[in-house]
């Protein structure tokens, strides 16, 4: 998996305006940020560890909202 394919898949469920989709979009979209997370390890890239928890929170309030 690339190491931005998360950021594309969270920009797919924003971008989603299709309800019946939604669901599908945010479980694979956090499952590829779950992936990069481990992928990250302990190396240091803050800004997109600060991007990682953003678009967390946006999916949680998005998921909130179903």
């Amino acid at each position: 998996m690339a190491s931005n394919n998360w950021l594309q898949l969270y920009h797919d469920v924003l971008l989603e305006t299709d309800e019946t989709m939604l669901p599908e979009r945010l479980k694979v979209a956090k499952a590829a940020i779950r992936s990069r997370v481990r992928q990250l390890g302990e190396r240091d890239r803050p800004l997109e560890r600060r991007a990682i928890g953003c678009a967390l929170t946006n999916l949680g309030e998005i998921q909130k909202q179903q």
